[in-house]
């Protein structure tokens, strides 16, 4: 195991730490709650002469991440943060982002969507990004903030796609937790490895490419390529989720089962809400009872064969969500 130090941090600082450790050559920025202080602690980093990137804060939303895809397309690491209106602002480039295979992270301080008008956790935005391509993680904790975003570069990378790390608004965004980090920043930059030295680059004259071409008929040749990247990626994640236990002794999985494993009663619930209900768990199985609680911490590409076998022994699946597509169920009790 490599050498860690303990810090308390908040789910915005995990994220802006692992921002520093990565070292990415760029960020593009713009403010809204409650993702805000992510740039603000990565912007200071940088005016403390602690790290050395482009910090480019846009006009809007949607310059911020167009910023992120230009500096990927030159063949930089990028990454960018936001949150609910903030998200819906940047959804013209997000799918765009995934069919030119640029590999950038996008923090997500989930937020519902108004209206009426609200800063309160919810995942309506979440649930937005599903058929975009990209590559998602759940952080449940302050912790898997943190780790969830090294591991998101390096999977990332490995199948040209985005990824994308979702945590709570708030019940994490903002909560304090003593975590582990890594001591070493080198050790980080080790794990996630040089940038591939086949990435394209708008920059590399030498091999000239084209990036974005019109197409019609050949459309549904990228769609198939999208769908062969998300296999890979779900090959490759175990691999790189025991490589990363090696190093931290932390073990993250497609999903975490919590409780009785043959539990004959299943909660299905994300994020912030499945720590909570963990209380429910232990005290119910304190009386006896046989429950578990089930909690993905990849949503794409969706892991159908490890949920089939971690929800195998339920006779009852209680799915809760905070999101709703009013009048065709929820998403995940859907899926």
């Amino acid at each position: 195991m490599i050498e860690q130090r303990a810090i308390i941090s908040s789910g915005n600082e995990a994220a802006a730490h692992a921002i520093i450790d990565i070292g990415y050559d760029g960020e593009g920025y713009y403010p809204i709650t409650p993702s805000s202080e992510v740039g603000e602690y990565v912007n200071r980093a940088y005016a403390q002469g602690e790290i050395d990137l482009s910090f480019v804060v846009g006009t809007s939303e949607l310059a911020a991440i167009s910023t992120v895809a230009g500096m990927a397309i030159a063949g930089g690491r990028a990454v960018d943060v936001t949150s609910s209106q903030g998200l819906l602002l940047k959804a013209e480039e997000l799918p765009a982002m995934a069919g030119l295979g640029l590999p950038v992270v996008l923090n997500l301080a989930t937020r519902d969507v108004n209206a009426p008008l609200n800063i309160k956790n919810g995942h309506s935005d979440l649930a937005a990004t599903l058929g975009w391509g990209w590559i998602t993680f759940c952080a449940p904790t302050v912790q898997a903030v943190y780790d969830l975003n090294i591991i998101a570069l390096k999977v990332a990378e490995a199948v040209s796609l985005p990824a994308l790390v979702a945590y709570d608004g708030f019940h994490t965004s903002h909560a304090n937790r003593r975590i582990e980090v890594f001591k070493d920043r080198q050790a980080v930059r080790q794990f996630v490895g040089p940038e591939p030295p086949k990435r394209i680059s708008l920059l590399d004259v030498k091999h000239p490419h084209t990036f974005g071409p019109y197409m019609n008929d050949d459309l549904i040749n990228t769609k198939v390529q999208l769908e062969h990247k998300m296999e890979k990626a779900r090959k490759l994640l175990p691999g790189i989720f025991e490589q990363y236990r090696q190093l931290t002794g932390r073990l993250y999985d497609f999903a975490e089962v919590y409780g009785d494993p043959d539990g004959e009663v299943a909660l299905f619930v994300l994020n912030s809400a499945a720590e909570a209900a963990k209380i429910a768990v232990d005290r119910l199985l304190q009386e006896g009872k046989r429950v578990k609680l089930v909690t993905p911490s990849v949503l794409r590409p969706w892991p159908a064969d490890g949920l089939l076998q971690a929800l195998f022994s339920a006779d009852r699946i209680m799915v809760a969500e905070r999101a709703s597509q009013y009048g065709a169920g929820n998403y995940f009790a859907n899926e």
